[in-house]
């Protein structure tokens, strides 16, 4: 997934969607790369652009957030909170 991550193809519409520097954009990388570590929206993205799909992510971004339903698609550009 990595790799995919680091494609040029993808890669600017990944990081104005998920990430506010090239820096932050660079840990999320390094950080996909260690034993145990979680995928993120980023992640997540790049893993339905990789597999042609979408993908409905239920969750909470906070205790005090309330519960949303995330629409990733495989445009990796297109991210629909429902």
């Amino acid at each position: 997934m990595v790799n995919h991550i680091k494609n040029e193809n993808i890669t600017d519409g990944l990081k104005n969607l998920y990430a506010d520097s090239d820096d932050e954009y660079q840990r999320q990388i390094l950080n996909m790369q260690q034993p145990g570590e979680w995928g993120k929206d980023c992640q997540i993205a790049a893993s339905a652009h990789l597999l042609q799909l979408t993908i409905l992510c239920f969750s909470q971004y906070s205790v005090l957030a309330s519960l949303g339903l995330h629409k990733l698609s495989e445009s990796t550009t297109a991210v629909s909170i429902c």
